[in-house]
Parts: C-alpha cells; sequence; structure tokens
C-alpha cells in the first residue's frame, strides 16, 4: 500500500453537511470528508477514456481519506479520543497536560486515587504533541429570491454553517500496489490546483487550493501484552457475519480472529446519516457508523496472532473509498493510563513541497488591492487576538476562586461580576467599538494623555457615572490576586484590553464575556463550585 498526503487551503468559507436534511438547525463537519474529494476528482476525469473510473472510484482499492484541520504547531491531527476524560471542573487551554487527563482505555475510573468525578472530552481534535485543534466556523443567515419580483421569497429563510476560510487540512490518498502508476500520476495531477467542493459551489462556497505533499505522516504504535486498542481515525461502518449493518464492533466485523470485545475499556459514539449525491440528485441509502474519535478495545485470546493486525491499515468496513473506516492499531497515545505524546523534536510538521508552493506575486498598487491587504492583515490579528483570548479564558477559575478566598469563602455567595454584568459587556461590545467601547466600560478618565498611558485613581467616586465597570461598585471593585499582582476585577480587565495586545476589542470582549458565562466559571462566582 503506498499513500500520498495534501494539503487543502481554503479560499472561501466551505460548507460540508454533518446531515443531508433539509429541516431542522444546519450543522458543518469539522473536517473535510474524503467522499469531498473523491467527487471533485471524479467530476474532473470520471469520463477520460484513458482512466479506470471504477478502479479509481469504486472499487475500493483507492481510497480518499478525510482532511483533518491542523493546529498552530502544524502537525498531524487525530479525532479527539473519546476514552481520554478530565476532572470536572477543570479547564483545558489549547496544550493539554497529560498529567491533567486520564486514559480509560487503560484504567478504570473506579481504579483512580480519591475516585475523582470526570468528564469526557468530545469534539475537536488533537495533535500528535497535545495541542487541541477545533476548526473554525461561521454561519450566515441567507433568504431565496423570488425571480418574479426581485424580493425575497415567503418561507424561504435558510441559514448555513460553513468552515472559515484560510484555514488548512491535511488530508491523503493510499492506493493498494496493484493499481497501475499512470492512473495515479493522472489523479495526483487533477488534484493539484483550485478545487471546488462542498453546497452552494455556484455562489460564494466552496473553494480551496490543494497541494500534493511529499509529507507521510507517522503514527507509532505500542504493543500491549494482553490488549488490543484500536482509535477510530474516521467514521466506520462495520457489518456483521451476514453483511448487515452493525454498531457492535465485534472482532468478526473486523476481521480479526482470537480477540473478544473488552466493554469496560470501549469508548464509542455512533450516528446516521444518509449523503446527498449531487450527480444522481438523491440521497443515498443511510449509513449507520460508529464516529470517529471512538476507542475500541479486545482482550487477547489464545491463538491470537498480532501480524493480523497489519490488515487493518487498509481500513475496515464499508464505503472506504470515501474516506471511512480508518482506524490506527494500538495507539502509543493510549499506552497508559495518561496520554503519552512523542517529544516534538521526533515530530514532523507539515511543510510545503518547493515544488507546490505558490511564487511571491507582485500586488499592482490599486485602491482594491490595498484593501484586500488589509483584510488579510485582520484576519491574521484574529488569530493572534485568539491566542490570547485563550491564555486569559484559562486565568478566569483562578481568578474568581483567589476573590473568593479573598472574601472569606463563604459557600452560596456570590463575588465579583455575575451573569448580567458580562451580558452588559457583551450587549456593549455588540454595540460599540473603539474609544465609545472604552469610555462605556471604563469611563473617560481611564484615556490619558498620548500613548494610552491610564491614569485610575480608586479614589474617585464614579457611582453615579454612566459607564458598567466602576471602582465603587462592590462586584467590579471586588479584590483579587492573580500573577503576584493584588488586582480589582475592573483593573484587571482593564489591564487586559490595554495591554494585551488585541486589536478587535469588542470581537475580544464578546468572546471573553461568554467563556465567563461559562457553567464552570459561574459555579466559582455564585459559591457553587463544590455542589454537585
Amino acid at each position: 500500500m503506498k499513500t500520498r498526503s495534501f494539503l487543502l487551503t481554503l479560499q472561501d468559507d466551505v460548507v460540508v453537511s454533518e446531515s443531508a436534511a433539509t429541516t431542522g438547525g444546519h450543522r458543518c463537519l469539522d473536517y473535510i470528508p474524503g467522499s469531498a474529494m473523491l467527487g471533485a476528482a471524479a467530476a474532473r476525469v470520471y469520463n477520460d477514456p484513458g482512466l479506470d473510473s471504477w478502479l479509481l472510484f469504486h472499487s475500493g482499492k483507492v481510497r480518499f481519506g478525510n482532511a483533518r484541520p491542523l493546529g498552530d504547531d502544524r502537525l498531524p491531527t487525530i479525532p479527539l479520543p473519546l476514552s481520554l476524560y478530565q476532572e470536572k471542573g477543570s479547564l483545558l487551554g489549547a496544550g493539554m497536560e497529560p498529567a491533567g487527563l486520564f486514559n480509560l482505555a487503560a484504567v478504570q475510573a473506579t481504579e483512580l486515587e480519591n475516585e475523582k468525578q470526570l468528564k469526557q472530552l468530545r469534539g475537536g481534535f488533537v495533535s500528535l504533541a497535545g495541542q487541541r485543534v477545533r476548526a473554525k466556523h461561521v454561519s450566515r443567515l441567507k433568504t431565496a429570491i423570488d425571480p418574479a419580483t426581485g424580493r425575497a421569497s415567503e418561507g424561504q429563510l435558510f441559514g448555513y454553517e460553513s468552515l472559515l476560510s484560510g484555514q488548512q487540512f491535511l488530508g491523503w490518498i493510499d492506493w493498494d500496489d496493484d493499481v497501475p502508476a499512470d492512473q495515479l500520476d493522472r489523479l495526483i495531477q487533477v488534484l493539484n490546483g483550485r478545487l471546488r467542493i462542498g453546497r452552494s459551489r455556484s455562489a460564494q462556497y466552496g473553494e480551496v487550493q490543494c497541494a500534493p505533499l511529499d509529507f507521510q505522516p507517522q503514527f507509532p504504535s505500542d504493543v500491549i501484552d494482553d490488549r488490543v486498542i484500536l482509535l477510530a481515525l474516521s467514521d466506520l461502518a462495520l457489518c456483521d457475519t451476514l453483511y448487515q449493518p452493525t454498531l457492535i464492533p465485534e472482532p468478526a466485523s473486523l476481521g480479526l480472529a482470537n480477540l473478544e470485545l473488552d466493554a469496560r475499556f470501549t469508548h464509542l459514539r455512533v450516528r446516521r446519516y444518509s449523503p446527498y449525491n449531487a450527480w444522481r440528485r438523491s440521497h443515498e441509502s443511510e449509513r449507520q457508523v460508529i464516529a470517529a474519535g471512538s476507542v475500541l478495545c479486545y482482550r487477547k485470546l489464545p491463538g491470537f496472532d498480532e501480524n493480523t493486525l497489519a490488515a487493518l491499515n487498509a481500513g475496515v468496513g464499508r464505503y472506504r473509498e470515501s474516506g471511512l473506516g480508518r482506524i490506527w492499531c494500538q495507539p502509543s497515545v493510549l499506552a497508559a493510563r495518561h496520554p503519552v505524546f512523542p517529544p516534538s523534536a521526533k515530530l514532523v510538521p507539515v511543510t510545503m513541497n518547493n515544488s507546490t508552493a505558490d511564487a511571491p506575486i507582485a500586488k499592482p498598487a490599486t485602491a482594491l488591492i490595498h484593501w484586500l491587504s488589509l483584510r488579510a492583515d485582520a484576519g491574521g490579528q484574529r488569530q493572534h487576538d485568539e491566542r490570547i483570548l485563550s491564555r486569559i479564558v484559562a486565568q478566569l477559575p483562578e481568578l474568581y476562586r483567589s476573590a473568593r478566598q479573598v472574601l472569606g469563602g463563604v459557600e452560596g455567595e456570590k463575588v465579583g461580576p455575575g451573569r448580567s454584568q458580562w451580558g452588559e459587556i457583551d450587549s456593549q461590545a455588540m454595540r460599540r467599538s473603539g474609544k465609545a467601547l472604552h469610555e462605556g466600560l471604563f469611563g473617560t478618565e481611564t484615556i490619558a494623555g498620548a500613548g494610552g498611558k491610564v491614569t485610575d485613581d480608586r479614589k474617585i467616586d464614579d457611582r453615579k457615572q454612566s459607564h458598567l465597570c466602576k471602582r465603587r461598585d462592590p462586584d467590579w471593585g471586588a479584590e483579587t490576586y492573580i500573577d503576584g499582582k493584588a488586582q480589582t476585577f475592573r483593573e484587571w480587565l482593564l489591564d487586559v484590553v490595554m495591554n494585551s495586545g488585541i486589536k478587535d476589542t469588542s470581537y475580544f470582549l464578546r468572546k471573553l464575556a461568554d467563556a465567563v458565562r461559562s457553567e464552570t466559571v459561574m459555579k466559582i462566582c455564585e459559591g457553587r463550585e463544590g455542589s454537585r
């Protein structure tokens, strides 16, 4: 079996629906399915007389894998394993510390010290170095236009959730050794360049830049004496011995023998959906699948041959040509009670090939190009603000806990700004920006002189002024202690806004207000942290 990776860069927002249903809320996948790449390639070469379309697109000998998002560390990602749990009340940032995570594919919760209360981690991906990665989505409402009147049609309001443009995804194609090389060369050739995938391709969605790479992702395995652990890298459409769909991953469904499913250490989720085939203009048969990220655990029985696991590298179950059935056998990440991520020195980040990298293009000095450059710079600043936000959100529980300790730790008594105050912050940030937003939050005396120097005299009584974060307010003026510095909540927020290097203050404050109003932080704020 041979493999070729490719890098997808989203030039437009891309709509890849989780379900083809036309009613209810629309949700977008957080990866690009292999079926999208298969369809893009088939649209270009399916009727080429020099190619065997059945071999390339239907036989299962050529498999188009799902493209998963890349994080800041540029390392391949895997779906977040469902066997990973964290202690309730703890918050994880982008970097997941293994000591704070528990792998229940290797140990049962009842065996942990003090029988910790755990909650399962769900959603997103994790890089091989332990960085949590989430695909960015954006939602937009639209309406159909009545061609007779040129106005919005009655009852035709709909919404799309899509993958935000600018993100990069790493995908792959693998094929059996007996597939002719000239057929594969032609297939890779048509995938090199700009493609249109997903829904609404004729409108504003769907353009991606695809670049084949020489990069080969490495997924290290670790032999476990008495067990076999399998991590589903994509959805699994398994069949039983009668070739009927099954959601029970018995060894026979995987083509294995002398194994026994161990339900105690198995963690799986299932889903069902009916893909829409745009060429046929109809839905295909329903697929009942074990979801990506599921962890399957088996006990070895006498006579088990370790070499039989090699056959799983080509995938299991049905629909392998469109990305389903991908499995990581004996993943080293899940070999112990805490996840084991390889040292960064042993990992190779994804880089562009010199042959596929675009040469720099001179930018014409026009008003349009200047405007587009500003938009691109704004996107980079947004990513910078997101990283700062992630760091500050991780401080929130400690911020409120320290304020409660200063107060004396009175159970049931609120401390610091609560939901309503942060809701007002959110409302202000939605309506205002720049200087107007700053004055609406902190008043006019916090902006003094050139250079943005802050003068914040606690003796000033601002209770009768109209701004939100007042010095003498019992909530915003509550004392807290973090990073070796005593501050009030007002001073902490002012310091964050003035000195963190953020540029889009409105967006930043809305996201921060949403994070503070999470149940984890509000339990501390309202003195309910010890309750269940």
